[in-house]
């Protein structure tokens, strides 16, 4: 259930948002241009961090539903970070 868990909590300009399904596994979700949410990785801890690297590297948005704050994005996003931690 942290599928939908996440999306419903996640803000509407997060263009990928991310949850930890146990202590080193983590579920990408990433929204489509079309808004469409789909699963686009799992990965270890590691891997989230070259994941959110990436992204911030291509400019676009990260937003974690664990901690509630988005990881990267843009001035706007990140001054928001004032959610509390799952």
């Amino acid at each position: 259930m942290k599928f939908q868990d996440a999306t419903a909590a996640a803000p509407k300009d997060a263009d990928f948002i991310a949850y930890q399904q146990s202590k080193h596994e983590w579920v990408i979700i990433h929204r489509r241009s079309d808004g469409t949410l789909v699963t686009c990785a799992n990965t270890d801890s590691t891997g989230y961090g070259i994941f959110a690297a990436g992204v911030n590297a291509t400019r676009r948005s990260l937003w974690s539903y664990t901690s509630r704050i988005f990881i990267c994005g843009t001035v706007e996003q990140m001054l928001a970070n004032t959610g509390e931690p799952a």
